[in-house]
């Protein structure tokens, strides 16, 4: 789900296994659009989703110390976005690619009596051309702060392009 939105906006997500070595999984991600609705469909009807699509490209440690303490993490992204096909085009005809590069900071939780993972991300406004090391910067005061502003009517990123999200699961089982 989204934090901090005035419209309650939820969803799911699951990371892709690579089919071959030196792969890299992708990371699904399925949210509800900014609509007012009184159902949610936690994936159960897609239809009134956005998906976005992750390929992380790499996995850095948090520079300042604090940070590092409270085991933040940063991840650059790869962001495939598939564009919509306009009404007038043929069913067999294939999507175009959109790709943009995100930072993210994150931060996992687990409960062990319960089974359950909690992971916050805080993800960066997307740019197409480049990733910048300036687009990592604030999502620390969005993962530490705990009386953020609401995101307004109808969205569901901060004015800055920023986006952040609660994510609630069954913690993986370790094989032996």
């Amino acid at each position: 789900m989204t934090i901090q939105t005035t419209t309650t906006m939820t969803g799911c997500a699951y990371m892709e296994k690579a089919v071959l070595p030196g792969l890299v999984p992708l990371f699904h991600l399925w949210l509800e659009r900014p609509e007012r609705t009184m159902v949610h469909g936690h994936c159960n009807d897609m239809e009134n989703m956005d998906h976005f699509i992750f390929e992380c490209l790499s996995k850095e440690n948090p520079t300042y110390k604090i940070e590092v303490e409270k085991g933040w993490k940063y991840i650059s992204l790869l962001e495939h976005t598939a564009d919509e096909k306009s009404p007038h085009s043929m069913k067999n005809e294939t999507k175009s690619v959109r790709k943009s590069f995100r930072c993210a900071m994150y931060d996992v939780t687990d409960y062990d009596l319960d089974g359950v993972r909690i992971i916050r991300i805080a993800i960066a406004k997307a740019r197409y051309e480049i990733l910048e090391v300036e687009q990592c910067e604030g999502l620390g005061n969005l993962l530490g702060e705990t009386a953020l502003p609401f995101v307004s009517e109808g969205e569901r990123e901060w004015p800055d392009g920023s986006l952040y999200l609660y994510m609630i699961g069954r913690k993986p089982y370790m094989s032996t």
